[in-house]
């Protein structure tokens, strides 16, 4: 192997979680199309460097492809989906700076977020079909702040129940379904507003 072609595979490695990670080849990514989703997942690239957003279409219906993903350093934003049923493509995903899913008309759960630990902020807001946020289940701790609004089938936040520390403000609001709180009983911090 020349000098070029081993300086170009050891840039696109990254140290991450103690192994050494294939970082995605731009920076953040604008995902509208299946064919993005699929084109993205195929590179088999585990951390992107930036922003992933899966935004405002009506055809992405399959997240699967994007299962090698397992550090986003930027925001992860999933909102405006007419087609998106789940997250379960995302199930690898430990950390990013923050998780946004909102006004996804059809989506039922996050049970793909399940491997997310730590986030910077988090706001599942305005996911109509929403039936409980259970995936969250992993989620300990968040640098910023936690908005969970106007998800009215969301009936308790058992997902939250590993949840520990809130640096920022925790904002419940219009969940109109919801019926307790009692997930909340492993939460011992919030830094700002409640």
């Amino acid at each position: 192997m020349n000098r070029f072609a081993r300086a170009v595979l050891v840039s696109s490695l990254t140290y991450s979680f103690g192994v050494w990670a294939d970082t995605c080849p731009e920076d953040s990514y604008k995902l509208a199309t299946q064919a993005q989703v699929d084109a993205l997942g195929l590179t088999g690239c585990e951390i992107v460097t930036g922003n992933l957003e899966i935004i405002d279409s009506d055809e992405i219906y399959n997240l699967e492809p994007l299962v090698p993903i397992d550090e986003i350093q930027g925001a992860l934003t999933i909102s405006g989906n007419t087609a998106l049923l789940n997250l379960d493509g995302l199930l690898n995903v430990a950390t990013a700076a923050s998780v946004s899913v909102d006004s996804n008309t059809i989506l039922t759960n996050v049970d793909g977020l399940r491997g997310l630990r730590q986030v910077g902020s988090l706001s599942i807001s305005n996911n109509p079909k929403l039936g409980d946020v259970e995936g969250l289940s992993g989620l300990v701790t968040v640098s910023g702040d936690v908005i969970l609004d106007s998800n009215p089938l969301v009936l308790n936040l058992a997902g939250l129940n590993r949840l520990i520390r809130i640096d920022g403000n925790f904002s419940i609001q219009k969940n109109l379904g919801l019926l307790n709180t009692d997930g909340l009983s492993s939460l011992t911090r919030i830094g700002g507003d409640f």
